[in-house]
């Protein structure tokens, strides 16, 4: 895992949910596009943020599914295999482990930033409000699933920390970012959203519609 395939690429697969898993494969210049857009969830940050960052030497903890050549978890292998001797500042902590496990591993690593799926993170927040998880990371980055105002609220609250969204997929890894006021924004330099219906037909403005491609 990590290892480019053909020396030039990152292998990535989904998660088959749909019944059907995707493998697809990224090149470097998509990875820098996908890395440059999310130093764009920096933005808005205040200084009390940045010096809780600048703090934790850089350490992102990414609460994900391994093993699988899922993008984050690939991605993180990728950045050790390439820099060694930085390794330390990106780690991977697995969703399946039992949430006391999960608290004191990441309060042994104590990350200025995380990153997981919005679920996980909302469960985490009780950790943290119960004490038995005790981070403080300068900020919180949820992805894999919608984002709802209530779990945004009390995951913010818990850990003092701004909060910022990633809408992203296997296949393209920097669709929209979020921001300070909770919205997101597509990357329309790269990517083009379009409203379909249920068959993947264009639906007309003021349609609504089933989902996006």
């Amino acid at each position: 895992m990590g290892k480019r395939f053909q020396g030039r690429y990152l292998v990535a697969t989904t998660s088959g949910t749909s019944g059907l898993r995707g493998i697809f494969l990224q090149d470097e210049r998509s990875l820098a596009v996908g890395n440059a857009v999310g130093q764009r969830a920096r933005a808005g940050l205040g200084v009390g943020d940045l010096v809780r960052l600048m703090r934790g030497a850089g350490r992102t903890a990414i609460v994900s599914a391994p093993p699988g050549h899922f993008s984050t978890v690939a991605g993180a292998v990728r950045f050790r295999r390439d820099h060694p001797r930085l390794g330390w500042m990106l780690r991977e902590f697995s969703i399946h482990k039992p949430l006391p496990q999960l608290a004191a591993e990441l309060n042994r690593y104590n990350p200025s930033s995380l990153t997981g799926f919005s679920s996980m993170l909302g469960l985490l927040a009780a950790e943290q409000e119960a004490g038995r998880l005790r981070i403080h990371p300068g900020m919180i980055i949820a992805g894999g699933e919608a984002l709802t105002a209530e779990n945004r609220a009390r995951i913010a609250a818990a850990f003092h920390a701004q909060v910022r969204s990633a809408y992203a997929a296997t296949e393209c890894g920097f669709l929209a970012y979020g921001c300070a006021h909770n919205s997101l924004h597509v990357d329309t330099d790269w990517v083009v959203l379009e409203p379909v219906d249920a068959d993947h037909r264009p639906v007309p403005p003021g349609r609504p519609r089933t989902r996006s491609c």
